[in-house]
């Protein structure tokens, strides 16, 4: 679990640093922060996001994605769905920023359940 950097040249730097870190013959499971989001147009709502402090996906982590075919199990399980992990005070703004992802072959033994709107259990079987 970690927390990423919130911009972007630390984040490309953080995100190209972790593949030595990850055993590939090894399901991985890759969760926390990542103070970025994948898509801005589902992940983030009352946010400009082409603006400065918009910061979208990296490149490096899009490559460590691909490279160990890992899988965003939330998305996988709500395809179309509009929610997030942080919002300014007023509500004006928000993005979701906290992600599990894991190898997709592993991905078929968990399961994720929503019991309130500020709770997501992730179970592995």
């Amino acid at each position: 679990m970690f927390m990423g950097p919130n911009q972007k040249r630390p984040g490309e730097e953080f995100f190209a640093s972790l593949p030595p870190l990850i055993d590939p013959t090894l399901p991985t499971i890759l969760c926390g922060d990542f103070n970025a989001v994948v898509d801005p147009y589902r992940d983030r709502f009352g946010c400009n996001p082409e603006s400065f402090w918009a910061y979208n996906w990296p490149s490096s982590l899009s490559s460590l994605v691909d490279r160990h075919d890992l899988v965003d199990i939330w998305r996988k399980t709500r395809q179309d769905e509009r929610s997030y992990t942080w919002r300014t005070p007023d509500g004006s703004q928000a993005s979701r920023l906290d992600m599990f992802w894991l190898s997709s072959s592993f991905s078929e033994y968990v399961s994720i359940s929503f019991p309130s709107s500020d709770l997501t259990i992730l179970t592995c079987i």
